[in-house]
């Protein structure tokens, strides 16, 4: 009775507890389309090292998961964990190097994971404003 007991519990446990949730996405840098081999190597190299954060602090990114497409030099492809990094810190970070990147768009225009942070711009009633005389 006992071992059963046990055994359900740690199945319990390993099943109903996500530890890692491994994704794939590719990201779009549409400045690298133009550049020439010196400055496309460099920045590159500032992308793979500033990725590189994730992996050593909470494993949560595989460095050699890092794979730009040949063929189309603007697309990376980057495998990471999503409970641990998320899409747009990914994003985030490469836009931090300097370069471009594209976010996907909703149906209305705006980019995924956008927050428009700026105060908008209201102009008070013209009957509020009153000139002290």
């Amino acid at each position: 009775m006992k071992k059963t007991l046990v055994v359900v519990l740690a199945l319990a446990a390993l099943v109903g507890c996500r530890r890692e949730d491994w994704r794939e996405m590719t990201v779009k840098v549409p400045s690298l389309a133009n550049v020439d081999a010196a400055a496309y190597g460099a920045a590159t190299n500032r992308i793979a090292v500033a990725l590189r954060a994730y992996s050593g602090v909470s494993n949560g990114f595989r460095e050699e998961y890092i794979v730009w497409n040949p063929t189309n030099r603007t697309e990376l492809t980057v495998r990471f964990d999503s409970l641990l990094v998320a899409e747009m810190n990914i994003r985030k970070t490469i836009e931090e190097t300097g370069c471009t990147v594209e976010y996907p768009v909703l149906e209305k225009g705006v980019p995924a994971g956008y927050i428009d942070t700026r105060r908008p711009e209201v102009e008070p009633p013209a009957e509020s404003i009153k000139r002290k005389e």
